[in-house]
């Protein structure tokens, strides 16, 4: 520790001259990618490491290409003691000095000119793992110690030197030594493999062409169980006395693995496969070819007794990071600006599979929420295109967002609805076989879908990639056959855009004469379009995103709108309903629906029984809870949940049935949780009290879905006898869920005494990295406290700082969020000092801001009508 402290002195001192130069020229320093001249061919890592210990020591032989006579060349060698570096040319040694440069460059400079040819570098070094789950990183778990890698998107360079850029794309090879009882694991099979004086040494087969980024190792008393069913070797890896733990794993693998084999056309197309359960990780999981590294909670769990939730959320995962191995890592992109097309393809692409092999889990209809989710973000002044710009000294964190992932695969969508499957599928064949073991850019993907549509698949699919912004259609019935389409950008209320923005909007239509329902699909790509709707009588209802397969936002004539919602369950389908209720909330942001006419449909969705459409009425009701009515109205409004949520879970019932669906089970958590808390509903409260007891007590998950709302509750409720139980259930517990459920109570507990004690054991050596911020996130979800949240932060800021790495950092401005401009205005002060500056804060101010401002403007332009709305529904539900 006392190292990082003196790294982040350095940092700051640094950043603060940089961050004075920047400002008064920002293009000065600006750090272009990694030349030509001298490339890479070819790289052996030598490392010799146990987990015990803090440093390690490594070397590596690169075989380099000289293309163009030069004396310079750079390469990654970040926060490394270097032992030797040597260049060995065709005709021995070359002279050469070198010196570290910004962002971890090693520039080297020999004293002759190179001339083109074959030559090798060999550079050895030592160096610290890293203690924040980051790039090499060493994790202690029950008095074992395991070494694990997280290398996206630039961490490979602080592990060894390399040319860490995603279009340096070779084949690796690793010879590692480590203590003789320790597991090492890599991406490729062992090749061979020697003991000698208590350490083993595994040379490990040459790898395929893959960037630096996607290269993984393990390390440590590692166990592994074969996966069956597979074509190619297949394992799931966990820290010591935890394999019992995998078997969902063990059964869900094959059957999606053969999927995309189907899909792609073609098989896996690595050696091997592990899938990794790594107890210390910021992500959910990472697509690693032939080492997938997860989040120990979503890979490790007991089948007989995980939630369907755990599942759910499992097969989702190695869907989404098996469908990388084509998408991602077979094929990879150029550049940063491109990782839209492997993250939304991915998140596509897996949600196809999991519908097709698990149709249980409605994923299709699911993934509507992320889609609005996207649409939502992309409708602020602070989004941002999906494909960026973006420099190599920049934050790619910010790239991850749900404009790359949730944004790109809803056009992807959409263009799979407009061209066929059969096409779409045709062409992302095309794009694979063009492009395998190489890079690729949007434009070869571009192409390649045109190749199969005979359209160009670029001109409809750039508008929506390379600027931000949602399309907002607006309909008008102007006879019995016609529809005037309007085509604007979308703006929430407040909002004002300089820039006008076009799309072509690509429209699948559903309408009906009551006699027969017709489709169609419209191309609008002009401001206002007639459009003739073909029927044998009048047309009496349109669907304007059948299916929901369209990235935009569209609006009625006020009747119409009610109209559909009186007649959602006969005209619209489940994931249209969910739609709907996604497009009304949009349509309150925008100012164009009152928000008590808002309140009044959501009101009336809860009779819908499907339990998705139920919980997406939930959702819509839960905002306007936090927005109006907690701070106004809670005691008042308690009858009114009860009498609107209530007959839905009489109709399930407390208990789970046997052979019902996920999403009831989902449901019937979310009803308890909301009935039991808000809904004041004092039996069901002491229902989820007494479940919480009886597990804590024997162990009994009878409904393992709803076991961490009831744990939730009972710590809303509960005193500090009860925060001191949740603790060391939380330090002692074996199931990664257990212990992710009761630190996510800690931060539950209202007592202000109760709160102080969380947060200082929240900056304790207790938490792991990825929990360090969970109990501050937990107390900041309440309004009451938000303020105060952010001053503790702004407290604890170096502290917090220490235990993450640097990109995360920007999250910390979120805690100013909530209803407060003033606080943002402080938050701006304060993170942009130079002495806190770092990559990307400036984009993560302007997103709450953006969210904040949206707030408070929907709060004064719709707290009358909304409560006066809330008032009536209080005296209905009391006589």
């Amino acid at each position: 520790m006392s190292q990082l402290r003196g790294y982040q002195s350095i940092r700051i001192v640094l950043g603060s001259i940089l961050f004075l130069i920047l400002i008064s020229s920002p293009n000065l320093l600006a750090l272009e990618r990694l030349g030509h001249d001298v490339e890479p061919i070819k790289q052996q890592i030598f490392l010799r490491m146990d987990a015990d210990d803090s440093l390690y020591t490594g070397s590596v032989m690169i075989e380099l290409e000289v293309r163009k006579v030069t004396n310079k060349f750079e390469l990654y060698a970040e926060r490394m003691d270097l032992n030797e570096v040597r260049l060995e040319g065709p005709n021995g040694d070359v002279g050469l000095s070198y010196e570290f440069g910004i962002s971890g460059r090693l520039n080297i400079t020999t004293d002759t000119e190179l001339q083109t040819g074959d030559y090798k570098l060999h550079v050895s070094f030592t160096d610290n793992y890293d203690l924040r789950a980051a790039g090499m990183y060493k994790v202690s778990i029950e008095g074992e110690h395991y070494i694990y890698t997280q290398f996206e998107s630039d961490d490979a360079r602080e592990a060894f030197p390399c040319w860490d850029e995603p279009e340096f794309k070779i084949p690796f090879q690793f010879i590692i030594s480590v203590p003789e009882h320790d597991e090492i694991i890599t991406n490729d099979p062992v090749l061979e493999e020697s003991i000698a004086d208590g350490w083993k040494t595994v040379v490990f087969q040459e790898s395929k062409p893959m960037p630096s980024y996607l290269l993984a190792l393990a390390s440590g008393p590692l166990e592994m169980v074969d996966v069956p069913n597979m074509d190619i070797p297949t394992r799931v890896v966990t820290v010591k006395g935890k394999s019992h733990l995998c078997g969902t794993a063990l059964e869900i693998t094959a059957p999606l693995m053969k999927a995309l084999e189907e899909y792609f056309g073609q098989p896996y197309p690595y050696k091997k496969l592990d899938l990794i359960a790594a107890p210390e990780y910021w992500w959910g999981a990472m697509e690693n070819p032939g080492a997938i590294v997860y989040l120990e909670s979503i890979l490790v769990f007991d089948p007989k007794t995980a939630s369907k939730s755990q599942i759910r959320r499992q097969a989702g995962t190695t869907a989404h990071e098996l469908a990388h191995m084509w998408f991602g890592d077979l094929v990879t992109m150029e550049w940063w600006d491109d990782i839209w097309l492997n993250e939304s393809f991915a998140t596509w692409s897996g949600n196809k599979i999991v519908d097709q092999v698990f149709p249980e889990y409605s994923n299709r209809v699911r993934s509507t929420g992320g889609k609005n989710y996207a649409m939502t973000v992309d409708s602020r002044t602070s989004t941002r295109p999906v494909r960026q710009s973006i420099g190599p000294d920049e934050n790619f964190e910010r790239l991850f967002d749900a404009l790359a992932y949730q944004k790109g695969q809803a056009v992807l969508e959409m263009v799979e609805a407009w061209i066929g499957p059969e096409k779409f599928r045709d062409g992302v064949v095309d794009y694979i076989k063009k492009n395998e073991w190489g890079n690729a850019t949007c434009d070869d993907f571009f192409a390649a879908l045109s190749g199969k549509a005979d359209i160009d698949i670029g001109e409809l699919m750039a508008p929506y990639l390379f600027k931000g912004g949602v399309p907002l259609v607006g309909f008008e019935q102007t006879d019995d056959h016609t529809v005037k389409l309007t085509r604007s950008r979308f703006t929430n209320i407040g909002d004002e855009y300089e820039e006008k923005r076009t799309w072509p909007v690509l429209m699948q239509l559903r309408y009906s004469d009551g006699a027969q329902v017709y489709t169609t699909q419209v191309l609008l790509d002009q401001d206002e379009m007639s459009v003739d709707l073909p029927a044998e009588g009048k047309v009496l209802w349109i669907v304007p995103n059948a299916e929901a397969t369209g990235y935009y936002r569209w609006n009625l004539p006020p009747e119409m709108l009610i109209e559909m919602a009186a007649q959602s369950g006969e005209i619209l389908s489940t994931v249209e309903r969910v739609h709907f209720l996604h497009n009304l909330s949009a349509l309150f942001d925008a100012g164009m629906l009152d928000g008590g006419k808002y309140l009044t449909i959501l009101s009336e969705f809860t009779q819908d029984p499907d339990p998705q459409v139920l919980s997406s009425a939930i959702g819509g009701l839960g905002r306007m809870y936090e927005l109006f009515i907690r701070e106004n109205n809670a005691d008042a409004y308690a009858p009114v949940m009860r009498k609107l949520l209530m007959p839905a879970l009489d109709r399930i019932g407390l208990d789970v049935a046997e052979g019902e669906t996920p999403a009831v089970t989902d449901l019937r958590t979310t009803l308890l949780g909301w009935l039991s808390d808000e809904g004041q509903e004092l039996n069901l409260r002491n229902h989820m009290q007494q479940m919480a007891q009886s597990y804590v007590e024997t162990g009994d998950k009878k409904d393992p879905q709803t076991l961490s709302t009831a744990i939730a509750i009972s710590a809303r409720y509960g005193d500090a006898a009860l925060f001191a139980q949740y603790q060391k259930l939380f330090e002692d517990a074996k199931m990664p869920a257990d212990r992710r459920m009761y630190l996510s109570s800690l931060g539950r507990f209202r007592s202000d005494s109760l709160i102080k004690v969380a947060l200082e054991y929240s900056l304790t050596d207790a938490m792991r990295p990825q929990e360090l911020l969970r109990i501050p996130w937990g107390i900041s979800n309440n309004p009451e406290y938000e303020e105060f949240m952010f001053n503790w932060v702004l407290e604890n800021y170096d502290t917090l700082c220490d235990g993450m790495p640097s990109r995360f950092q920007t999250g910390l401005v979120g805690f100013a969020g909530g209803r407060s401009m003033e606080r943002v205005e402080r938050a701006h002060e304060f993170f942009m000092d130079s002495t806190r500056f770092v990559s990307g804060i400036t984009e993560r101010l302007a997103q709450v801001k953006a969210d904040v401002k949206l707030r408070l403007t929907l709060i004064e332009r719709n707290k009358a009508t909304v409560l006066h709305c809330v008032d009536k529904m209080c005296r209905e539900a009391s006589e």
